[in-house]
């Protein structure tokens, strides 16, 4: 014999709640995203918007795949619907970091192109700092390169007067033996050899073009307004935002439980209470025919009593009224209301026939407010308390009784009254509650309304016997 699946059997989310949980989801998502964005005061709202809205609902196509993915899994048990949510989380969680990504580009692109026009704002006082040191190094760096090429230009000249008095020299050197050997009668042509002229010094106007190139240039890397995903690569903002997808696809995944849960518990509270609704049924017919039997059978021996002392006459009438009580009571559902007027009309059938029997001792008072007259009570509810009265008060009572059926309302609901003025034996008295008839009537009270009736019942002071019902006043719904 296999047992049942632990998860929730037939735990299966209408798929319009389904979609109705993402569309919910995502646009929480939407208006929180934007709403930070408004108070941070982010530029380009309208760019980010467009994108933000592309995301979401991309997310919400994958939230929806996710969920065809999981839907077969339905009735398994939890760890493996977690386990199949927390894996298909991360190809939705790494699309949507991709989609993310993309749908944010152009606004990137924007904001690179402005920070490189921008020019340096200084919003904090670690910013002049900052700022302050990064200049200062730039000086530093500028005066060393100065220096630098000052020396270049000091050793150049320097070369240059060397090389000048070297040339000098060479030129002295040759115009002396040019001189000794004209001397010696030798003719020698020299062309002219031109002058060299010296290296023209480098305009200061450089040294001030590079300093003020390589301060903008410290300024604007030191500005402090890159965002920190700048400095990531690709592959580092993908995975950043691939972990906050996969906190919103495993929050989804969570909704999607619980709500399959509860449509879980919705469905075996439903299973329930149709299963209380046919056993309450099932006891209440039980009930209801647990009535007929026991007053056909006293009418059977009245009817005996009457073919024994040769009353034709009237065991003639009471079979008809027996017939008509039979008819008009086997035709409602033993487990439907009926008005208390047809109720009445049944106890007037049932007492006619107790008339047959005893024409001279049994008195009838019947005592209704026609408002009440549309009240719903259970069917044959009366009928065990005025067959008590009949067997325990008319039977054993040498003089006339009084049978009274009376209702009223009060504060609580609808009160039904029977009551006879006989003086029955002692031993006879139902008190104990352990009689046909009024555990009948218990105990149908007790499975139609629960705790809301209640049926009491005891001898009254002055003789004779009473019961009387409490149940809620119904006047619709019989």
């Amino acid at each position: 014999m296999t047992s049942p699946p632990s998860g929730p059997r037939g735990a299966s989310v209408h798929p319009r709640v389904v979609l109705l949980s993402i569309l919910c989801f995502w646009l929480v998502y939407f208006a929180i995203a934007t709403i930070r964005a408004v108070i941070v005061g982010w530029p380009h709202q309208f760019e980010m918007l467009v994108a933000r809205t592309i995301v979401t609902v991309a997310s919400m196509a994958a939230t929806y795949i996710v969920y065809l993915a999981v839907r077969p899994l339905a009735g398994r048990s939890l760890a493996t619907n977690m386990t199949a949510i927390a894996l298909l989380a991360i190809p939705a969680s790494i699309a949507w970091s991709s989609i993310n990504w993309m749908a944010f580009q152009q606004v990137s692109h924007i904001k690179e192109r402005e920070k490189a026009n921008r020019p340096i704002i200084i919003r904090t006082r670690e910013d002049a700092e900052r700022l302050r040191e990064q200049a200062d190094a730039a000086r530093e760096a500028a005066q060393q390169i100065r220096d630098a090429a000052r020396e270049a230009a000091r050793q150049s000249r320097e070369a240059t007067r060397e090389s000048q008095e070297a040339a000098a020299d060479a030129a002295k050197a040759a115009r002396e033996a040019i001189a000794k050997a004209r001397e010696q009668g030798i003719r020698i042509e020299v062309p002219p050899i031109a002058p060299v002229a010296p290296e023209p010094p480098q305009p200061p106007q450089a040294d001030e073009a590079m300093q003020h190139a390589m301060t903008i240039q410290v300024g604007r890397s030191g500005s402090g307004d890159d965002d920190d995903d700048d400095h990531l690569s690709l592959a580092g903002q993908l995975a950043d935002q691939a972990f906050n997808g996969y906190f919103f696809f495993i929050a989804w995944g969570a909704l999607f439980l619980a709500l399959s849960y509860a449509a879980a518990v919705r469905n075996a509270e439903r299973e329930a209470a149709g299963y209380r609704a046919a056993a309450r049924d099932a006891e209440l017919r039980a009930l209801r025919y647990q009535v007929n039997p026991h007053f056909l059978f006293n009418t059977l021996n009245s009817l005996s009593s009457l073919v024994l002392k040769d009353h034709r006459d009237e065991a003639e009438r009471m079979i008809l009224n027996l017939a008509t009580f039979f008819r008009t009571s086997l035709t409602a559902d033993p487990t439907e209301d009926v008005l208390l007027s047809e109720e009445i009309h049944l106890q007037r059938l049932y007492l006619d026939i107790e008339a047959v029997r005893f024409p001279e001792r049994l008195i009838v008072n019947i005592a209704i407010p026609p408002s009440l007259l549309t009240a719903c009570v259970p069917c044959l509810i009366l009928q065990p308390l005025v067959e008590n009265a009949i067997k325990y008060g008319v039977s054993r009572a040498k003089q006339p009784v009084t049978v009274f059926i009376a209702a009223r309302e009060d504060s609580h609901g609808l009160v039904l009254t029977v009551e006879d003025d006989g003086d029955p034996m002692a031993d006879a008295q139902p008190t104990d509650g352990t009689g046909v008839g009024l555990k009948n009537v218990t105990d149908r009270l007790k499975a139609r309304f629960g705790d809301a009736a209640a049926c009491r019942y005891g001898p009254l002071v002055n003789g004779g016997f009473s019961a009387t019902i409490f149940m809620p006043l119904i006047r619709h719904g019989c």
